[in-house]
């Protein structure tokens, strides 16, 4: 049912992020700033409940796909790298400011992925729900390597003080 899969995107995506951007500047980001030291904490266990929750529902259907796990797997790396990957070359062609390059890999390499997970068990069968799960535990390790590999630095950056008063890194 196409009408019930967009209005549960509406209800689960944009409504959330209409209602984060208006609180934001409302306070003028004050928000953020005062319960940083809560939301960086309980936002990575709730999304690890998430995970934990919706793959203990699709356990029961891993081993439909022992033959094509590394398959799915190998696609599901090759799907996330390509995010990242487009947004390196097309904010390059762009010929964007490094700023905006380094913007661009991961506005186009991040994905909402939990709200699929959600939206795969909700909607689809169990199977759908396994690549989902992959691409969320694969997502930080493929940012932290484009951020490693693609991600341009500023070569006159300002060194931290233990690299200013120690440059030969002896310590």
């Amino acid at each position: 049912d196409i009408q019930q899969l967009m209005l549960g995107l509406m209800l689960m995506v944009v409504v959330p992020t209409f209602a984060g951007i208006i609180v934001h500047d409302l306070s003028r980001g004050q928000v953020g700033r005062k319960w940083r030291f809560i939301n960086g904490p309980v936002t990575k266990i709730l999304l690890a409940a998430v995970v934990a929750i919706n793959l203990a529902v699709a356990w029961n259907s891993l081993h439909l796909l022992k033959a094509s796990l590394v398959i799915i797997v190998a696609l599901v790396l090759v799907l996330g790298c390509s995010g990242y990957l487009l947004g390196y070359f097309v904010a390059k062609l762009a010929k964007l400011s490094p700023t905006h390059i380094n913007t661009f890999i991961f506005s186009v390499g991040m994905r909402n992925i939990t709200a699929g997970l959600v939206m795969a068990l909700q909607y689809f069968t169990e199977l759908t729900a396994i690549p989902v799960v992959f691409s969320i535990l694969l997502q930080q390790p493929l940012a932290a390597l484009c951020h490693r590999f693609l991600v341009i630095k500023k070569k006159d950056s300002v060194l931290s003080d233990v690299e200013q008063s120690n440059p030969n890194g002896m310590t």
